[in-house]
């Protein structure tokens, strides 16, 4: 049985560019049939999707060494973390493995934003620095007062925890590895996933005996 060449893209304009693009080269110049073969929010979830996992999409992605691979490649994988985080989850599956192949060729940042009328605020009435991450230190400083509470925001709007990275047992086991907050996880079939109120908010230990002090912090895409 034929089967075309399957780039599995991400959720995001650039990853969608770069791999249609490849698929136009790839069907035009190499003469190989290719297409998009599936996509997800996170590039958590091009790693199992290429392996040949059965849901690369989901907390439990399924690996084993009988799957037909429909996804050959993937594009954007942000970080080695990614790679590493699923070799270690799967250490007998060696054979799985995707290769890297190195840069893209361009680089990519993430990273946390605060708008700019709020940190002048800060800055003006009480000399809160808040692009400063130890200006988020309760035991000193009162930062939840220059933010929205968490409940003025339209929780129908926010992605269930089971459908985010709360809920990638790799990355959680982790956390509570490294720092025992067994109020902040709780056990699944598949592993340890973060425990969530509401079904869409985890609350940091710093804050979470009263929550109204919790600064809200909003993700994209699957967290």
């Amino acid at each position: 049985e034929e089967v075309p060449f399957g780039i599995w893209k991400f959720d995001w304009d650039s990853s969608s560019i770069v791999s249609h693009i490849s698929v136009i080269l790839i069907n035009e110049i190499l003469g190989v049939h290719a297409r998009i073969s599936g996509s997800g929010a996170s590039s958590s979830s091009g790693i199992p999707a290429v392996a040949g996992c059965a849901a690369p999409t989901e907390s439990d992605v399924r690996c084993g060494t009988n799957a037909t691979v429909v996804h050959h490649a993937t594009l954007e994988v942000w970080g080695p973390t990614k790679e590493n985080a699923f070799k270690a989850k799967y250490p007998n599956l060696p054979q799985i493995f995707p290769e890297g192949l190195g840069s893209i060729g361009y680089d990519g940042l993430d990273g946390m934003y605060v708008f700019k009328d709020v940190m002048l605020h800060a800055q003006n009435t009480a000399g809160l620095a808040l692009e400063y991450f130890r200006s988020y230190d309760l035991t000193w400083q009162r930062p939840w007062m220059y933010f929205d509470k968490f409940t003025a925001i339209n929780a129908s709007r926010l992605v269930s925890c089971r459908n985010t990275q709360f809920s990638n047992v790799g990355p959680m086991e982790t956390y509570y590895k490294y720092t025992n907050d067994s109020e902040g996880v709780t056990e699944s079939a598949a592993g340890i996933v973060a425990r969530c109120w509401n079904s869409s908010w985890w609350f940091a230990p710093s804050c979470r005996h009263d929550p109204e002090k919790c600064v809200p912090l909003i993700t994209g895409g699957d967290g």
